[in-house]
């Protein structure tokens, strides 16, 4: 297949994945739903976390709660008390992020045999938006230098929000690191002992999402202890828990320079994508290879910043925490 009939190809393959009577390249409602079921596809975080539809750039997350009692005496011809709700709200907010993703030649021409080059492009560009959104969602701090984030690696997305470790309520520390006999088990007990208790009434729906050096650490010391337990951990790879919470290992937390664990709901956990999601292919011949461009507005925040634990092995807190912590781009 030639280059000519390529290019008719990926045109038609981006035609068909967007209302063109539209005149701005948005994707069909279809394609935006395997976009965002790709996106959640590989990111095991943003895959638990609750997706909001944004049908306009600002969206409320809105909650209710009785923090009161709501039972009293009843007494037959009077009235009762009332108990009036608590009501809060927390909004997201789209900002402008951009994936781009390229398929060579050979690639196309393999897809176009499966006839299924529309997928393709979709899932290649949800995949690789998915990974990002995750970073973003996790990491984002508007106090961020966007040019140092990350030992100096720098992503100029970073600093457009606050994600969820910022806008969390209870924050642990360095000392919560303490690398000891019992780590990382005391670290678990410690974002634990964090969270306000009202929230943890079923433990199967929370998670610790921790790196590797976690996740494996606690294996090991499972294993060590001798048990029947630990001998199944390390000849299999049966899911961990501590005191009755599964312990996932996200690879997303290791894309930052500084340890990071959190203690959340994933129901709790809000994030949305502006439903005009705009696609757009460009061409390099010189590469034989064809960019797509993929442009959407994104945002992620909590229904509750209460209901949730986050520990970051980033201050030095030696001498003075409050002092120490308030300079950090995630406190």
């Amino acid at each position: 297949m030639d280059n000519k009939n390529i290019l008719n190809e990926i045109d038609k393959a981006v035609k068909a994945l967007t209302t063109s009577d539209l005149g701005d390249s948005i994707l069909a409602e279809q394609q935006f739903d395997r976009f965002v079921r790709q996106m959640q596809n590989k990111a095991n975080i943003l895959g638990e976390a609750r997706f909001l539809p944004m049908d306009s750039q600002k969206v409320n997350i809105d909650r209710i709660a009785f923090l009161d009692r709501v039972l009293h005496k009843g007494v037959e011809g009077t009235a009762s008390d009332e108990s009036s709700p608590t009501t809060y709200t927390n909004q997201l907010v789209a900002n402008e992020l951009m994936a781009i993703t390229g398929l060579t030649d050979q690639a196309v021409r393999r897809n176009i045999e499966g006839e299924n080059l529309e997928n393709t492009i979709i899932d290649l560009l949800g995949e690789a938006a998915g990974r990002d959104m995750e970073e973003y969602g996790i990491f984002a701090s508007e106090t961020f230098d966007s040019a140092e984030y990350n030992d100096g690696e720098g992503w100029d997305a970073i600093d457009m929000t606050d994600g969820w470790i910022k806008n969390s309520e209870n924050k642990l520390w360095a000392d919560a690191f303490t690398d000891g006999d019992d780590f990382p088990e005391d670290l678990f007990q410690s974002m634990l002992e964090a969270l306000p208790k009202k929230y943890l009434q079923n433990r199967e729906d929370w998670r610790f999402y921790v790196p590797f050096e976690l996740e494996d650490g606690y294996r090991d010391l499972l294993r060590d202890r001798g048990t029947n337990l630990g001998d199944a951990i390390q000849i299999g790879h049966d899911d961990v828990y501590y005191k009755g919470i599964p312990i996932v290992y996200s690879p997303m937390l290791e894309r930052y320079d500084e340890r990071v664990a959190m203690l959340q709901n994933p129901d709790n956990m809000v994030w949305g994508v502006f439903h005009e999601v705009t696609l757009e292919s460009e061409r390099e011949a010189k590469k034989r290879k064809t960019d797509f461009v993929l442009t959407f507005e994104g945002d992620a925040h909590y229904e509750d910043e209460n209901a949730c634990v986050v520990a970051i092995d980033g201050a030095d807190d030696d001498d003075d925490e409050s002092t120490e912590t308030d300079d950090h781009p995630l406190v």
